[in-house]
C-alpha cells in the first residue's frame, strides 16, 4: 500500500489537493492573461480611437475657445499695463507694452501650437 505524499517503488503520489491548486493557478494565470490584453486592447486602441473623434468633433471648437480665452486675458494684462504707466504718470509706449505681452504669453501660444499640432495628427 502506498503512503500519500510518501514514496513507495520509485514513484511519487500527489497530493490531490496540490493537483487541483495547480489547475486553478493555471486557469488564473489564462484569465489574468486574457485581461492584460483587454486592457491594453482598451488603451492603446480604443483609447485611441476615442480621443480621435473627440478632436475631430470638438477640436476645432475647443482650439478656438481656447484662443478666444487668450485673447481675452492678454486685452485685460494690456489693460493693467496701461492704467498701471498711467497711475503713475509714465509715457505710455505701445511697442514696449506689447513686447512685455509677448514675453508673458508666450507660454499660451506654445499651447495653441500643441492643440493644432494634436488635430492635425487626429
Amino acid at each position: 500500500m502506498e503512503e500519500e505524499g510518501g514514496a513507495k517503488g520509485g514513484t511519487i503520489a500527489l497530493f490531490p489537493l496540490y493537483e487541483s491548486l495547480k489547475v486553478e493557478v493555471e486557469k488564473l494565470r489564462t484569465e489574468l492573461s486574457m485581461l492584460v490584453l483587454e486592457r491594453d486592447q482598451l488603451l492603446l486602441v480604443e483609447c485611441k480611437n476615442i480621443e480621435m473623434e473627440y478632436l475631430l468633433l470638438f477640436g476645432a471648437l475647443e482650439y478656438k475657445a481656447y484662443e478666444i480665452d487668450c485673447e481675452i486675458r492678454r486685452l485685460k494684462r494690456k489693460i493693467e499695463l496701461i492704467q498701471s504707466k498711467r497711475n503713475r504718470q509714465e509715457e505710455v509706449i505701445l511697442p514696449n507694452i506689447e513686447e512685455i505681452l509677448n514675453a508673458e504669453f508666450a507660454e499660451f501660444t506654445e499651447k495653441l501650437k500643441e492643440k493644432i499640432g494634436r488635430m492635425n495628427a487626429a
